[in-house]
Order: structure tokens, then C-alpha cells, then sequence
């Protein structure tokens, strides 16, 4: 994980040197545009002014995840079970995962990957199928983040 990322019970939620930086003039200059563009694209600022203190301004959801200690498990458990159903359960239990991906960690993304490949290799190409490959396409770019955050970290 990079030494400036910011970390919340071992998940990296963002790279504080990989958002764009701005003043509090253009803040204020173009605040409209940049809360949205904070929405829709999922980013966040960092507002830094000489003599002042460094903030950042990002999504609220960012924070706004239930961080049990279990919630790992109880995600794989969902995946595990939505992997052996029909119906609409499989689309629900991967778009909740979607919502999730930024506080997943590596050990959650990993688990779910092997998870989801086995059962893909026993239930063949059913109507589930297509969400799960979403899914599995998802999870890979957030371990390539983390691949990426950790690259970073290493001495020149």
C-alpha cells in the first residue's frame, strides 16, 4: 500500500497523490462543476493553499460503508451461495459487490475471484453467467489498484 494512501481498517480507499490538486480560489471559482464531476466520476480533490491546512473533498460514500469486522466473510458467503442460484438473486449479490469494491480488500477480492471462477466453470453458460463475468472484470481492476498503490511504494 503507498505511504500516502489513505487506509480504513486495511482497505485503500484512495491515493491522495493521484487526485488533482487545486486551491481554495478555484474551489470557489468552479464549485459547481466540481461537485459534479466529484459524483460522476468518483473522485476526489485535494484543496491546498501555502500557510493553510491541506484538505480533501471527495464522495461522502466514501465513508459511508459498514465496516463490521465480518463483513468480509459474510460477502463471500453471499457469493458462495448466489453462485449455486437462479433467478435474480446472483444479479443482486453482484451489484451489491460492485457498490463495495472501493473498501474491498485484497484478501475479499481474491477469495471471490477463485470463488467465482470455479462456479463458472460448473454452471457453464447460463443467464447468471454474464453478471458474474462483469463481476469478475470489476474485481480485476481493483487489484490492478492495488497492484499499482504497492508498485509505487517501492524505492526507486
Amino acid at each position: 500500500m503507498a505511504s500516502d494512501s489513505f487506509a480504513y481498517k486495511g482497505r485503500l480507499l484512495r491515493p491522495t497523490n493521484l487526485m488533482p490538486h487545486m486551491t481554495r480560489k478555484e474551489l470557489c471559482e468552479n464549485f459547481d462543476t466540481i461537485l459534479e464531476k466529484i459524483d460522476n466520476e468518483n473522485i476526489g480533490y485535494v484543496i491546498e493553499d501555502e500557510d493553510k491546512k491541506t484538505l480533501v473533498i471527495c464522495p461522502a460514500h466514501w465513508f459511508s460503508y459498514c465496516f463490521d469486522e465480518r463483513f468480509d466473510d459474510v460477502v463471500i458467503s453471499a457469493v458462495r451461495y448466489a453462485l449455486t442460484q437462479d433467478g435474480d438473486l446472483p444479479e443482486y449479490i453482484s451489484e451489491f459487490i460492485r457498490r463495495h469494491l472501493p473498501v474491498s480488500d485484497v484478501r475479499m477480492l481474491s477469495i471471490m475471484k477463485f470463488d467465482i471462477k470455479q462456479g463458472m466453470e460448473k454452471m457453464g453458460d447460463i443467464p447468471a453467467s454474464k453478471c458474474w463475468k462483469v463481476l469478475l472484470t470489476d474485481i480485476d481492476k481493483r487489484l490492478a489498484e492495488y497492484r499499482k498503490a504497492e508498485k509505487n511504494d517501492l524505492p526507486d
